[in-house]
Parts: C-alpha cells; sequence; structure tokens
C-alpha cells in the first residue's frame, strides 16, 4: 500500500514586492499519514510500505537559498510496532547531533540518504512518529 502524509502550508515570511530576487519564507504543519491508492498524484512524497505497516517515521526539514526558504518533509521508513518507530526516529535525532557532513544514516544494517535534511541554508528541523490511518484512503 501507498502511504502519504497530510500538511498544511503557511508563509513565515512575505516575498519582498520591491525585490525581484526574494522568494519568501515558507513553512508546513504536518498532519496524519494515510493510505493512497498506487496511481494517487502528490506533489510531496508518498512511500511504498508492506499492507501490516501502522507508523510511518517523517522528517520535516528546511531548505533554500539566499533568498528565501521552504520546509518539507520526507517519509522514511514504516513499522508495524510503535516501540520500533520511536527507536527509529530517536537514532534519526541523535544522529543529526552528530558532526554534519555524513549523507547516510544506518540503522538495522540498512542505509538511509539524509541528503535533502542536510542545507546550508536549513536542514533538520523534527521528526515524528505517525500513525497511517487505514479508515481515510484517497483514490
Amino acid at each position: 500500500m501507498r502511504v502519504n502524509v497530510e500538511f498544511s502550508r503557511y508563509t513565515i515570511r512575505e516575498i519582498d514586492p520591491d525585490d525581484s530576487w526574494d522568494a519568501g519564507e515558507t513553512g508546513i504543519e504536518l498532519g496524519g499519514a494515510y493510505v493512497v491508492n498506487d496511481d494517487f498524484y502528490a506533489d510531496y512524497n508518498s512511500l511504498e510500505v508492506p499492507d501490516d505497516a501502522k507508523y510511518v517515521v517523517v522528517v520535516k526539514y528546511s531548505h533554500g537559498s539566499t533568498f528565501g526558504s521552504e520546509e518539507s518533509f520526507e517519509i522514511v521508513e514504516s513499522f508495524v510496532e510503535a516501540n520500533d518507530a520511536d527507536d527509529f526516529a530517536r537514532h534519526i535525532a541523535a544522529k543529526e547531533h552528530e558532526a554534519k557532513g555524513s549523507y547516510q544514516l544506518v540503522y538495522n544494517g540498512r542505509e538511509y540518504s539524509t541528503y535533502a535534511w542536510h542545507d546550508y541554508f536549513g536542514g533538520f528541523q523534527d521528526v515524528r512518529v505517525l500513525p497511517i490511518n487505514r479508515k481515510r484512503v484517497y483514490k
């Protein structure tokens, strides 16, 4: 099954109309995780997960340039057990407090790319465990 995360976007700083280079700043507020059909189109990532998955681990990060920034998210992994998802989330948070420069996160022998979470003008902000809402299916 495929899972997506609901979110809302908000403005942190408006675009300066007198500065043609300015891109402003936007943020996101994460909502819940829900099931989508395989052909569902999303502007943001979704993740194919096993049918028995009950939780997803989601990283919120920011990226940008000297002209502005925006927040985004990545669904990193799914889990059946909440304790396993919480452990992975703690592992991610602990890794982010180490010296930056490595774009690989290793957990239980599996490598995950953290490239999107490392940005000169932003970076890792938060990690969350979200239960998958199976009653809400987007088609």
